[in-house]
């Protein structure tokens, strides 16, 4: 499904009313509420429903992934994904409202998705602030998300639509070790690089391709029901709290008390 965010949840109903398993693209659901009806969908028709949150599967956040456990305790991540886009890149952005969020809603699903896969759990704190610095459209174009995740471990997130040139940088902090994922396909480990992409004219391209086969594979084996690395449909739902929580916090200054059933792995 890759129509407009406000358009996920009708698609997406439909096709697993009709028997298929969907790969929806992120943001699950402009709402928590929605992202729920979506899961439920799922669940009464015995399908698998994923988001397609593409950045999680670079073989540079595999690598993060299963060294983990080498690197010691995590404490904390600071998260930032910064672009610039000269305007809106659909239509639909320019009319976003700052209630409906965009930057937050956007680029914050790939940074949070991210942050929830490390940490294992959800957050039970979250504080934004946003603003707009381009009045080419009417919601948020940067932000910064502070979250507080149980064992007191923190994350901090930046996200812009302003900012020249391109930046993405992970920084992981372990007890034994700072770890960082550059551009979603370099790794380095107390600044030594221990991990970087094919060298050559065609590698960013190469790092791009890698991203969307792989999330096609995971999602095939999650459908065959195999161990995958896919955003399911649990996942996708808090993902979607947790950037509601963070768009309350921007509108009204807050800091959001969230709590869960039960925390389990994220």
């Amino acid at each position: 499904v890759c129509l407009p965010n406000h358009l996920h949840v009708e698609s997406t109903v439909q096709a697993l009313n009709g028997g298929r398993h969907v790969l929806v693209e992120k943001p699950m659901a402009p709402t928590e509420g929605e992202a729920r009806k979506m899961a439920a969908a799922a669940e009464a028709a015995g399908k698998i429903l994923v988001t397609a949150q593409s950045r999680r599967h670079s073989s540079a956040i595999r690598y993060v992934q299963d060294n983990a456990a080498k690197f010691g305790r995590l404490r904390s991540i600071e998260a930032s994904f910064c672009m610039y886009w000269a305007g809106p890149q659909a239509p639909w952005w320019r009319d976003r409202t700052p209630e409906q969020g965009l930057v937050l809603s956007q680029l914050g699903s790939h940074t949070l998705d991210f942050v929830q896969m490390m940490m294992g759990h959800q957050p039970t704190r979250v504080h934004a602030e946003a603003v707009r610095w381009r009045d080419c459209w009417a919601a948020d174009d940067e932000a910064m998300i502070l979250l507080r995740y149980p064992e007191n471990r923190l994350a901090s997130v930046h996200i812009s639509y302003d900012q020249q040139p391109f930046h993405e940088r992970y920084h992981l902090f372990y007890d034994g070790c700072v770890v960082e994922v550059r551009d979603v396909n370099t790794v380095l480990i107390n600044d030594e690089v221990v991990h970087r992409p094919p060298q050559g004219e065609d590698a960013t391209q190469l790092v791009t391709n890698e991203l969307f086969r792989n999330q096609f594979a995971e999602f095939a084996a999650a459908v065959q029901g195999k161990p995958n690395r896919s955003a399911l449909h649990p996942q996708g739902v808090a993902l979607t709290r947790v950037i509601d929580a963070a768009l309350r916090s921007a509108l009204n200054g807050h800091t959001i008390e969230l709590s869960w059933p039960v925390q389990t792995a994220a």
